[in-house]
């Protein structure tokens, strides 16, 4: 849940279509009550965030790469949605509200965006912004103060 609300606020606060976040950057998740700027650092891993453009296909291809890694490597993503099957023993996208031909903006921590091959099975060109996640996820609870789920 933390993972989707991380990516929801991303994509929010950077206006794009889709937001990719890592799985291994969601260290620490957070307890009901009150939180804490401590609590912010712990849970993220210190990512700037980057951005690029990409048609409906290639995301698919993208994200149907990444499904059949380790889940310690598989993404969190907010922005569409994805009906996902297993056959014959591989994770499969079978519905997608995802345009083949349709260009997305797409933002994603730099973790991810520097290590596309290994991630996704091609390399992106992305360009770096001024923006930090934790600097996002704060800005974001300063105005909103709850986090629903």
């Amino acid at each position: 849940m933390l993972g989707r609300w991380k990516g929801s606020v991303i994509k929010e606060k950077m206006k794009a279509d889709i937001a990719i976040i890592s799985r291994q950057c969601v260290k620490k998740g957070l307890n009901r009550g009150d939180i804490y700027l401590e609590d912010i650092y712990d849970m993220n891993c210190r990512n700037r965030l980057c951005t690029f453009r990409v048609r409906g296909k290639k995301l698919l291809n993208m994200l149907q790469y990444n499904l059949n890694l380790d889940i310690s490597e598989q993404i969190y993503i907010s922005g569409c949605e994805l009906e996902i099957n297993k056959i014959d023993g591989k994770m499969e996208i079978v519905e997608s509200s995802i345009e083949p031909e349709k260009e997305y903006f797409v933002v994603i921590e730099d973790y991810l965006a520097e290590r596309a091959r290994k991630f996704f099975g091609v390399e992106i060109e992305f360009q770096k912004t001024d923006y930090d996640v934790y600097d996002l996820l704060l800005d974001w609870l300063t105005k909103n103060r709850i986090i629903k789920g």
